[in-house]
């Protein structure tokens, strides 16, 4: 039987995991933008960046209708 405590400790993984991620994140785009003559044109490059990366059309579902 679970306990509260144990049905906690997944999601608190995924909390920290997120915490980690998105503060690199943060220290990684700092970087770049200062690299940059203007953040608006960094912030511009790295959004057309992602819209070219991007998978499309999106992955479907496993089991969804056609």
């Amino acid at each position: 039987m679970k306990t509260r405590t144990n049905q906690r400790v997944p999601g608190m993984l995924v909390a920290g995991a997120t915490a980690l991620v998105s503060g690199v994140s943060v220290f990684v785009n700092s970087y770049g933008v200062h690299s940059f003559s203007s953040p608006a044109l960094y912030t511009t490059a790295k959004n057309m960046a992602a819209v070219v990366f991007w998978p499309w059309p999106p992955p479907r579902r496993v089991g969804a209708p056609r």
